[in-house]
């Protein structure tokens, strides 16, 4: 066998029918996405598409939206696209059945909702993909669906934990920061959270890679269970986390190869490498060798779980990697590390500044310590083999909670109004859609002293960069 197509082998547990793929590759081949890169090509064997060219990212930035969508309009269901931070968001359709696939692959994710639980859905319902899932796996199989998504004016964070307690939520969906935001705004409320939340036992998680250290943090201070879902929109559900925290490829949707950076050639099963990806099972928008620009490694060991899919360990964004005196520091590496130092300050709460070689970590303390161990830090430093600018700051400084209390109130459009039986007098349609909060003298200078310092630690970098080197 081909050593390249070995290490597809390697990758993927198992490999769908090769008929499959040619038949995928021979309908993309027609659409403006892939007419030009595969053209004049065929695909005959496993050796002819692991030479296939990747598709990049630029390319999807540079096409009109349509011009990835192989289904009949009439089969797509949603539209969604990226956040476009980092440039021409990426357009990708979704067919109801595409929808139903989704549940099926990441039914590990979901498996603890059953008929009857109530499931708080806080995922942001502006075309990311999971509170859709959500949505659609509680249709399929029953769940109580309780709509509140992220930031949204009507549902701000007081609400949010009142509902959760009100209704005993059992199951929350929702970014993983999301968590540590909602316990500080709970600590502040004066609630118990292992109390006034005790019927909550399941936390879903997608969006973000979550490290080991801030999934057993949050799962130790909200007495619940962590499940995750690796993905992303142009290529839904990825891999999903296994009752070990290991996340598993669901090989029976796509097929992952991890490439060198440099050549784009497989590297040895256990090495970092790109994530390219082939999602065959998608309908409206399925991808060929998509290069996520994602890095990860494959382990070279069965999970003790039981399940015999490849377990995937990402470490972060390829563009992202903190580059420090000739050595990549990975997200997942950074995070770990942080959070291993921030925890003798009782707080996840923390802010990196990075600038080349010279890295600021801002930390909330919530213990009251202002000092932390020589041994910690010495730790933290190895870790990023850089010196770190450590500042402990106050309650509130990183995470203003007072701010996310001050949300604006939101009330159903009209265009009537009563004074003779309601309190609010309003006079306009704007006022009566939306009251702003009112502010004391005493919470401007708050917020002033808050806005002033921010600014100096912001003009006032080059100082701590200089201390540093």
């Amino acid at each position: 066998m081909d050593s390249l197509v070995q290490a597809l082998y390697n990758s993927n547990s198992a490999l769908p029918d090769f008929e499959i793929i040619r038949s995928l590759f021979n309908r993309l081949k027609k659409t403006p996405l892939y007419e030009k890169s595969f053209q004049y090509a065929d695909i005959a064997s496993w050796d002819d598409f692991i030479k296939l060219p990747l598709t990049s990212k630029e390319l999807l930035r540079n096409i009109r939206p349509q011009d990835n969508l192989i289904s009949d309009k009439n089969d797509v269901w949603h539209y969604h696209e990226s956040f476009g931070t980092t440039g021409a968001p990426i357009s990708s359709w979704y067919s109801r059945q595409d929808y139903l696939n989704e549940v099926k692959i990441t039914r590990n994710w979901t498996s603890c909702i059953k008929p009857g639980m109530k499931v708080l859905n806080r995922f942001p319902y502006s075309f990311a993909i999971p509170p859709f899932v959500l949505e659609e796996k509680c249709r399929q199989d029953g769940g109580i669906v309780l709509p509140v998504g992220y930031l949204s004016w009507n549902m701000p964070y007081a609400r949010v934990l009142d509902i959760m307690k009100r209704l005993e939520v059992e199951v929350i969906g929702c970014l993983p920061t999301e968590m540590i935001i909602l316990e500080m705004v709970a600590r502040h409320m004066n609630y118990n959270i292992r109390r006034d939340f005790s019927n909550l036992g399941h936390i879903l998680t997608s969006g973000r890679i979550v490290p080991d250290s801030l999934r057993n943090y949050i799962e130790e201070k909200w007495n619940a269970k962590m499940s995750m879902v690796y993905g992303c929109t142009e290529c839904g559900g990825i891999a999903s986390s296994c009752k070990n925290g290991n996340l598993h490829i669901h090989d029976d949707a796509h097929i992952v190869e991890i490439l060198d950076e440099k050549t784009l050639l497989p590297v040895k099963k256990g090495d970092a490498g790109l994530v390219v990806l082939t999602s065959y099972y998608r309908q409206a928008s399925p991808m060929i060798r998509y290069n996520t620009g994602d890095f990860a490694r494959i382990s070279s060991e069965t999970c003790s779980c039981g399940n015999p899919n490849p377990v995937i360990e990402v470490l972060g964004r390829a563009d992202e990697a903190i580059g420090s005196h000739n050595k990549k520091i990975y997200f997942l590496n950074a995070e770990n590390a942080v959070m291993d130092f921030s925890m003798q300050l009782d707080s996840p709460v923390y802010y990196l500044i990075v600038d080349g070689d010279k890295i600021v970590l801002r930390v909330e303390t919530h213990n009251g310590n202002k000092k932390y161990s020589a041994q910690s830090y010495e730790k933290l430093c190895d870790a990023f083999s850089s010196r770190i600018k450590v500042e402990i700051c106050s309650p509130g400084e990183l995470l203003d909670v007072d701010f996310l209390l001050r949300a604006p109130e939101v009330y159903k459009p009209r265009s009537i109004t009563f004074w003779d039986k309601e309190d609010r007098k309003t006079i306009s349609m704007t006022e009566g859609l939306i009251k702003f909060p009112e502010y004391s003298f005493t919470d401007f200078l708050s917020l002033s002293k808050k806005s002033i310092k921010n600014i100096f630690v912001k003009k006032g970098l080059l100082r701590h960069f200089k201390a540093v080197s």
